[in-house]
């Protein structure tokens, strides 16, 4: 079910619910905010909504951006022409060497 369907749902037995809200009960563990019983009933009769697993990665931060597909495809290839087999161990390098940490360069 989408959660525009969800949010119909629910605002049928609760007007004041909306996506903003729906949006914060997704994510229990970052806002502290669930869905009562009676409303969990509404969506999902069977079983009340499970909380996301925690983020185990090692880098945590996430850094992104667009790009066109033509940019794309020349910086995977230069990367990959450079010896580096993933795009995150490739930015890495290029955030690395703008910060200039470990390459000679002085720091900014």
């Amino acid at each position: 079910m989408q959660d525009k369907e969800i949010v119909k749902i629910i605002r049928e037995h609760y007007p004041k619910y909306d996506k903003f809200l729906h949006s914060k009960v997704k994510r229990p563990e970052l806002y502290a905010i669930r869905l009562i019983e009676e409303a969990e009933k509404l969506i999902s009769p069977e079983k009340p909504q499970e909380a996301r697993r925690a983020d185990r990665h090692r880098l945590r931060c996430r850094v992104s951006c667009r790009l066109s597909e033509r940019k794309k495809r020349r910086l995977q290839q230069a990367l990959k022409k450079h010896g580096y087999t993933s795009m995150q161990d490739g930015l890495n390098y290029i955030i690395d060497r703008f910060l200039g940490e470990g390459h000679g360069q002085k720091q900014l």
